[in-house]
């Protein structure tokens, strides 16, 4: 995804925003721009010393899927290009 194929990084900070916020912090600058899951628990449990880092992820992916599920939409133009890659051969899309 990461806004090559799917505009996720409006759901990316939304979710980030959520778990920032239903802890009582700031989530201002905390989605980390071209960070991984591992380096927004990193940044978490630095704001929010002895959280348990496996339930952060948990509680991440959670926000994550219910944003993506709520208001991501394919990049213009992405939908044509795998139709057009897909018919010529065979092809896989990993993030």
């Amino acid at each position: 995804m990461d806004d090559t194929l799917v505009d996720s990084e409006a759901a990316w900070f939304a979710a980030t925003e959520d778990i920032w916020r239903d802890a009582g912090g700031d989530p201002t600058g905390k989605g980390l721009l071209g960070g991984s899951m591992a380096d927004l628990v990193v940044q978490y449990t630095a704001d929010f010393p002895g959280s348990d880092p496996a339930e952060i992820e948990r509680r991440l992916r959670e926000r994550l899927s219910h944003h993506i599920g709520e208001s991501v939409e394919p990049m213009p133009g992405a939908v044509e290009l795998i139709t057009r890659l897909g018919a010529a051969f065979p092809i896989t899309i990993a993030s």
